[in-house]
């Protein structure tokens, strides 16, 4: 007898059909997180036409704009609230409650918003946030202490002012730090070395002084390191020279002296050390290197002689 065409018992695939229903239905818990934060954005913002009842299946999160779930959308692991019109929400603490209520979220971009404060729940109750993305909002005073751990942080176009604080070099989970485009003063901290996974260390248009601590040539994954429009001065640390992986390195519009380190291109594609003061002879090898697109030097003083 041949059984290789068995029939599959009709309870067994009623069963199976059960199964694979509620394996893909947000557990009750986060549906009604999602439920609540709708609620309370169409009661504090002048916006909710992204999360509008007549367009979105209000038993389906996973189907919101901006919402990501795993494959299956048996839990959420991203909020994307850009440009959602938060400014008006009352209180910041409960709507970043009910987001940090979500324990599977590791993604969480409210950029594009008027938000002027970063809740103490983000800071300390997203246990398992790893993107956090503030950009292009109202942030002012310091930068906070965050006790989650972040693998990207991004607090772009906003007004935050004094210094970088040492603090911020505890998140050793970072492959990406942007602090570019706010109103920053004070050194860039020496230990930043302890940034291990860092690939991306963006702090222009800002007013930071002092020179580059030689402890960011320790940054052996660093792939982009731009200080663009500073107050940065004294000479461009040699080890900066060393970080094979590095591939962008722009400081233009700082005032940096003394003369560009020998082999500064050997491993990058682009170059910005325009404006600055630097002097002294143009290294032999700043442009024979296999891997370089370009390098801008104008408004620098530098001897036309090679060394």
């Amino acid at each position: 007898m041949n059984n290789r065409y068995l029939p599959i018992p009709p309870l067994f695939f009623f069963f199976f059909i059960i199964l694979h229903y509620a394996s893909c239905q947000l557990p009750p818990s986060q549906l009604t997180t999602m439920t609540n934060l709708r609620e309370l954005l169409q009661t504090t913002t002048n916006n909710n036409s992204k999360w509008n009842s007549s367009s979105q299946d209000l038993t389906n999160p996973c189907s919101w704009t901006g919402v990501l779930c795993n494959p299956n959308n048996s839990f959420i692991t991203g909020l994307s609230l850009s440009s959602f019109s938060l400014f008006s929400i009352k209180d910041a603490s409960s709507w970043s409650s009910r987001v940090c209520g979500i324990e599977t979220l590791e993604t969480l971009d409210v950029s594009n918003n008027q938000l002027a404060v970063i809740a103490h729940p983000l800071l300390s109750s997203c246990g398992g946030l790893k993107v956090l993305n503030f950009s292009n909002n109202m942030l002012s005073g310091n930068i906070p202490s965050f006790q989650i751990s972040l693998e990207l942080l991004d607090l772009s176009h906003n007004s935050l002012h004094g210094v970088i604080p040492d603090q911020i070099t505890e998140l050793v989970n970072l492959s990406v730090l942007d602090l570019s485009y706010n109103q920053l003063n004070g050194p860039i901290p020496s230990s930043i070395d302890q940034l291990s996974k860092l690939q991306q260390l963006l702090l222009s248009e800002n007013i930071l002084s002092g020179s580059i601590p030689s402890e960011i040539g320790h940054l052996s994954k660093l792939q982009q390191l731009i200080l663009s429009v500073n107050n940065l001065t004294g000479e461009i640390p040699p080890p900066i020279a060393q970080i094979t992986t590095l591939k962008r390195f722009s400081a233009n519009y700082n005032g940096f002296t003394g003369s560009i380190p020998q082999g500064i291109t050997r491993y990058l594609s682009n170059l910005d050390l325009s404006y600055n003061m630097l002097t002294g002879p143009v290294p032999s090898d700043l442009l024979s290197q296999p891997n370089l697109l370009t390098v801008d030097l104008s408004f620098t003083v530098l001897y036309l002689s090679t060394c």
